[in-house]
């Protein structure tokens, strides 16, 4: 089968394209040595062991088969891309492999790795942030200050903590009953205009401390809750003061500890 065959009406590139797949498909092409086709669209060399394709076809596509390898690097690929039929591989087997954007300027794109279309599982801004997705919700991301989590952090081991800033959740001016919800903020605080009723959290878990402090903004105020108190004592000031009450759920019970008069 000759080459020329092939050149009518065709250009280089599609020339030999259709050269290889008709002849690889015929199983008549023997390659003894090296054959080298070397133009403006298209630059090839086939020995024994390897086929190297460098060109400009348009809109066609590249066909690897079934467990067929793009191989880049040295001798049998040090960077592998293949489909086995059932998974994409994306295999490096010599340094590092890295993934980047931007790479000619700062052209502010950013990466997106996406568990499937239109869902966001893991996005690198430009000259931002990292953002860590649940399920398409935004659970973490990192700030110039450090990170923000939204929801619980489940920490097994130890943690250690310096300089913790604890923001001070208002509650705001109210009376009657309340359920602090802890995700709020383990300090909370609030400014009664009536008598209070405390006996629990909202969606409370074991573990949970809740340290309200109580501006009674008033005088003759009182204390309703069904749990635990330390000694019993759960006497709310009856002046015009600041009272503070702490309140550890263990799972089973509310263990508190009311403090009166801070003045």
């Amino acid at each position: 089968m000759s080459f020329s065959n092939f050149s009518n009406g065709f250009s280089k590139s599609r020339r030999l394209a259709t050269f290889l797949n008709r002849g690889i498909e015929e199983n008549n092409i023997t390659f003894d040595g090296r054959f080298i086709v070397d133009s403006a669209d298209v630059t090839t060399l086939v020995d024994s062991d390897y086929v190297r394709l460098h060109t400009r076809i348009g809109d066609s596509d590249i066909d690897f088969g079934q467990n067929n390898k793009a191989l880049f690097g040295g001798t049998g690929g040090d960077l592998e891309i293949y489909h086995d039929g059932t998974n994409a591989y994306i295999d490096n087997n010599d340094g590092t492999l890295y993934i980047r954007n931007n790479v000619d300027g700062d052209d502010g794109g950013d990466i997106h790795i996406s568990p499937k279309t239109s869902e966001n599982g893991i996005v690198i801004q430009d000259d931002a942030g990292v953002l860590l997705y649940y399920n398409a919700v935004l659970k973490l991301s990192t700030q110039s200050t450090g990170v923000a989590i939204t929801g619980v952090a489940d920490i097994s081991g130890h943690v250690e903590a310096k300089g913790v800033e604890e923001t001070v959740y208002d509650l705001g001016t109210t009376g009657g009953t309340i359920t602090p919800n802890f995700t709020n903020g383990a300090i909370q605080k609030i400014t009664l205009n009536n008598n209070l009723t405390f006996s629990a959290f909202t969606s409370p878990v074991a573990g949970q401390s809740i340290t309200l402090i109580i501006d009674t903004n008033g005088t003759g105020r009182t204390l309703t809750s069904t749990m635990l108190f330390a000694g019993g004592n759960k006497t709310m000031s009856t002046t015009d003061t600041t009272d503070v009450m702490t309140v550890l759920y263990d799972g089973a019970n509310y263990l508190a500890n009311y403090v009166t008069d801070f003045s």
